[in-house]
């Protein structure tokens, strides 16, 4: 359980109006408020043997779920922001979990997975050999990259739009959508495969 004290339904609906505003303080204070929410379903959403890898995404999908809450909340509508807040970050774990299930595989930023191809080998070796190129690649995609870049790029490439991207880093849409065309040109030019 969380050290904040509960806040009233009224102040929280200050603090929504102020995070509204651009008041990074108060996004932050109603973040805290309702980190355990966060956790607490994320952790529900990571059963069946996801890695701790996956249940850090699934943290992050919650909150993005949660800053999508805080941003279309509507109080005349007289339901309370928690309950909305806690059916928003929901429709985001079921929608990503879905996604994740579309996609066939999820891509991990510590461990880089073999993409998954319609017919794997079984042939060890081959296995072997296949997995220490997209390893090098990955590696030779890092070292081109600049740290940002390198962030941007792999959320990117894990299915996450340039806006999730920016709510995920703190940084702008734009910022991101120019850090993805940059990255781009970096590896068509730096990649001996491409």
């Amino acid at each position: 359980m969380s050290n904040q004290p509960q806040l009233q339904e009224k102040a929280i609906l200050d603090l929504l109006k102020a995070a509204r505003e651009g008041d990074q303080s108060a996004s932050e204070t109603l973040l805290a408020q309702y980190a355990p929410l966060i956790d607490s379903m994320a952790a529900d959403f990571c059963r069946g043997g996801l890695s701790a890898q996956d249940l850090e995404d699934l943290r992050q999908e919650a909150a993005l779920g949660f800053y999508q809450a805080l941003k279309k909340y509507d109080a005349d509508k007289g339901i309370a922001f928690g309950y909305f807040a806690k059916v928003c970050i929901h429709h985001r774990l079921v929608s990503h979990l879905r996604s994740l299930k579309h996609m066939g595989h999820i891509i991990s930023l510590d461990e880089e997975p073999l993409p998954t191809e319609n017919e794997p080998s079984s042939d060890p070796a081959q296995i072997l050999v296949e997995q220490e190129t997209y390893s090098m690649l990955c590696k030779q995609v890092c070292e081109l990259l600049s740290e940002y870049e390198n962030r941007v790029w792999w959320l990117y490439l894990a299915g996450r739009t340039a806006k999730d991207v920016a709510l995920l880093l703190g940084s702008d849409e734009k910022s991101v959508q120019n850090a993805i065309y940059r990255i781009r040109k970096k590896l068509r030019s730096g990649l001996p495969y491409s």
